[in-house]
């Protein structure tokens, strides 16, 4: 049949307007365009691929992602292919899946042959055409049309189906393309920050509801917090646009807290279900069973993305067998309600902010929310006693990332933790399994937080009041507050000797030490060190008998005895290894890191291979504190081998505070070895982590005085201006290659690449600065720093908690921030500095 005929017969059976049948004519001539297309063109490119290999290609993904237009932008690109025309058949108005055959026969112009099937007719017709056929919206009839593209693959195989739908048919042969949001912002080619589509397509929709909009300087960054909160999804987007005619820029995203109610849009020409978020989220929810609705509900309890075994625990209960639970999330991401991300072995899911919020909204209203909160609660502290447990082991830096992968839900557990209930002790003990996790990612400040938060809910003498005091005595002297730090790790003693508990006796003796040892007092804190060892060993305390050992290391560099150094590190091997006899039980003959002490390795060896299956925090540090032995010995020639090899390791771990030293150490050798170049911009290096809030060499008056002697020998040597200038190339340094180039001993970094801005400095810089946030969540950051809880921020701006959870979770990713105690900091500088 002739595109013209099948035009013809199609108009003279409708009458050019609906079929009759439910759902809207469409012949090979496509709708017209009447808004300009934005962005997709690797979706085009992989759509039309997939066209021309496959028969049948499925666009799937959430309502409002833009599945339909960028189906009818891929069918015009290829309707040359098909000489017997292309048709598009819009499903979403048909209710009853037996008129789908008559409503395609009347649409394709078939005659209507009493006595004859209507699916019979549609295969005798299609059979032997080269034709395309679009189905859009095939979610509510996905059972039906899935039958029906079964029957056209294999009776008419000339004929190519284009199908969108909010989860996939399922059928042999097809072929599945998940249409995501648009990108909010991109990379270019030097990796700086680029406005993404959604930033486009909002701007361009924006201009026309209020003529003369761009995005400029001034609003590019509200704009793009808008476009984030939105999830990127275009439907959202234009809604939101809509809203301009009435509210500005500012108030419309201080409204999106109730995102439902004000994206409502007035567009009369719209499908009834595009015409607000909620009926198109509804429409989603509709489509799901009661099963799959209970689901999509408990997994609101989620912040960020969660794995397969935090889904089973947390959700599973009641109507929901626990063996079930992976069957209705399959279900859920087949219907684009949840979202799979990472392409890893182990994958993990999340919901879309509308999404979830939808799922909150019913959640409450099963009155299961509390229920829910305690058993999402349960699954994290029991990670993060996990990960206390095994932390120091081989699997550290898995374990590690692990928890970093998942931080906006321990920071939610905590949240909760920390509220109203009836065990006070589960926030505190919640920090406290936390504590090794913040060491080793040098989040001093957060981990301070929580822990002060944790006391306020222990007014008695308990082991949760001791080692919190403990942990809060260990990082506020990492940040050089000694003087705040002494009085925790008093109190704690007295609980330990109070309750007559040897472990915290042990815990509590140690940090005495150690914050002796970071008061420049290093005589005064041996005695605590020796002391607390065996009480820690007895009690198996793995993570604090780690420190222990760590700690005597930096007592030895801070006196410069390099030997006392290395017969540490041979003990902490000993006591800790990684190898089958770790623990104090490796077999005569078999030796660990210390064999290789001392500077033998070859030239930026990190270990050897398998590094990424050891113990690097513990290790990395001992090795670095034995090259700063070595330094303040006066062995200035010697330490430099352990030095690098330290920061291979430190960075292997992610580490700021350990990366941050050993830079800065490896400048001062440089400085005085007459090689200025290096020496500056290494120094550079080192500030970039100084301005993350961490304490320049840990406030210790001697190394600052290095410090200072160093910037003193290169600005003396090179003149101020051009030690400026590489200390700032320093800066701009992304972090793998400053570490790089530090290990290999290289003298000249390479120079930055035009449009890189400096990289890893601090909270505001890495965030963009108080700019990036919107009017309400500056208003919510100014209540954070006030120290008000997310419930209280809740009550106060009269928005619901959940709103509240939010906005300080886009504050924290915004700003760059490890914790709620960074906000306030940034809310002090009149200017957020940046390298």
């Amino acid at each position: 049949m002739s595109t013209l005929t099948c035009e013809m017969r199609t108009s003279q059976l409708s009458g050019g307007g609906d079929m009759g049948f439910g759902f809207k004519r469409r012949s090979s001539a496509l709708p017209a365009e009447v808004t300009s297309f934005v962005g997709r063109q690797e979706e085009l490119a992989c759509v039309d691929a997939l066209l021309c290999r496959a028969r049948l290609v499925s666009l799937v993904g959430p309502g409002g992602v833009g599945k339909t237009r960028l189906a009818l932008r891929a069918a015009a690109a290829v309707k040359d292919s098909y000489p017997d025309g292309l048709c598009l058949a819009e499903l979403t108005e048909l209710r009853e899946a037996e008129l789908l055959p008559a409503g395609l026969a009347a649409l394709l112009g078939l005659p209507d042959q009493s006595g004859r099937e209507p699916l019979d007719l549609l295969v005798e017709h299609l059979r032997g055409l080269r034709k395309l056929l679009i189905l859009d919206t095939c979610e509510h009839l996905v059972d039906a049309c899935a039958a029906f593209a079964d029957l056209v693959l294999r009776e008419a195989p000339e004929v190519t189906l284009l199908v969108t739908s909010r989860q996939p048919l399922d059928v042999p042969g097809e072929h599945t393309f998940v249409v995501p949001p648009l990108a909010v912002e991109e990379r270019d080619g030097s990796g700086a920050r680029t406005d993404g589509s959604a930033v486009a397509l909002f701007a361009q929709r924006a201009a026309a509801v209020v003529p003369g909009f761009r995005v400029t300087a001034a609003n590019r960054e509200e704009v793009v917090a808008l476009c984030r909160r939105l999830d990127g999804i275009p439907l959202a987007i234009e809604l939101a646009t809509v809203r301009l005619r009435a509210l500005s820029l500012t108030q419309l995203a201080a409204r999106l807290e109730d995102r439902f109610r004000v994206l409502t849009g007035d567009r009369r020409t719209a499908l009834p279900r595009h015409q607000t978020l909620r009926t198109t989220i509804g429409w989603s929810h509709e489509l799901c069973s009661a099963e799959e609705r209970l689901l999509w509900a408990r997994l609101s309890v989620f912040a960020g993305a969660f794995d397969i075994g935090a889904a089973e625990t947390v959700c599973a209960g009641g109507a929901l067998r626990p063996e079930a639970v992976v069957e209705h999330l399959v279900a859920l991401v087949d219907k684009s309600v949840v979202l799979r991300v990472d392409d890893e072995d182990l994958p993990r899911y999340r919901l879309l902010d509308t999404i979830r919020e939808y799922g909150a909204e019913w959640l409450a209203s099963t009155g299961e929310e509390r229920a829910c909160a305690e058993r999402h609660l349960a699954w994290f502290r029991g990670a993060a006693e996990h990960f206390r447990e095994h932390g120091t082991g081989p699997a550290q830096q898995r374990l590690s990332q692990d928890i970093t992968r998942d931080l906006a839900n321990f920071r939610l557990a905590l949240e909760y933790a920390h509220g109203p209930g009836e065990r006070p002790q589960d926030g505190p003990a919640l920090a406290v399994a936390l504590a090794p996790y913040w060491t080793f990612r040098s989040s001093f400040a957060e981990s301070r937080h929580w822990l002060r938060r944790g006391l306020e809910l222990l007014s008695g003498p308990c082991p949760e009041r001791a080692e919190a005091l403990c942990g809060l005595a260990h990082h506020t002297a990492v940040q050089g507050r000694t003087e705040a730090a002494m009085p925790y790790a008093e109190e704690a003693w007295e609980i330990a000797e109070a309750l007559g508990d040897e472990r915290l006796r042990g815990m509590a003796t140690h940090f005495v030490g150690f914050v002796h040892l970071m008061s420049g007092e290093a005589e005064t804190a041996g005695p605590f060190i020796a002391r607390s060892r065996p009480l820690l060993e007895a009690a198996g305390d793995r993570y604090h008998l780690a420190l222990n050992f760590m700690h005597e290391a930096v007592r030895s560099a801070l006196l410069g005895r390099s030997e006392q150094s290395l017969r540490n590190e041979r003990a902490f091997e000993l006591a800790l290894g990684d190898g089958p006899h770790g623990g104090g039980e490796r077999a005569e003959g078999e030796h660990g890191l210390s064999e290789q002490s001392g500077g033998e390795r070859g030239e930026g060896e990190s270990g050897g291979p398998g590094d990424e299956e050891r113990e690097v925090f513990f290790r990395g540090f001992i090795r670095y504190f034995h090259g700063l032995a070595l330094w303040n010995e006066g062995r200035r020639a010697e330490c430099a081998a352990p030095l690098r090899e330290a920061v291979r390791l430190k960075a292997a771990m992610e580490e700021p505070d350990g990366t941050a030293v050993c830079l800065e150490t490896l400048a001062w050798h440089a400085a005085e070895a007459g090689r200025s170049v290096r020496a500056a911009w290494l120094l550079g290096a080192a500030d970039a982590y100084w301005r993350q809030d961490l304490a320049l060499m840990w406030g210790i008056e001697s190394l600052i005085a290095c410090h200072h002697e160093a910037l003193d020998r290169v600005t003396s040597a090179l003149g101020e201006t051009r030690a400026h200038n590489l200390m700032r190339r320093g800066r701009a340094l992304p972090a793998a290659e400053a570490v790089e180039l530090a290990a290999s001993d290289r003298e000249h970094p390479k120079a930055p690449a035009p449009g890189v801005g400096a990289r890893r400095e601090g909270p505001s810089a890495r965030g963009g600065g108080l700019g990036v946030l919107t009017g309400r969540e500056r208003e919510v950051a100014g209540l954070v720093a006030q120290g008000l809880t997310n419930r209280e921020i809740a009550e106060r701006l009269v928005i619901s908690k959940r709103t509240a959870d939010a906005h300080v979770e886009h504050i924290l990713s915004k700003l760059g921030c490890s914790g709620r105690a960074e906000i306030a900091p940034l809310l002090e500088r009149p200017t957020a500095t940046a390298g």
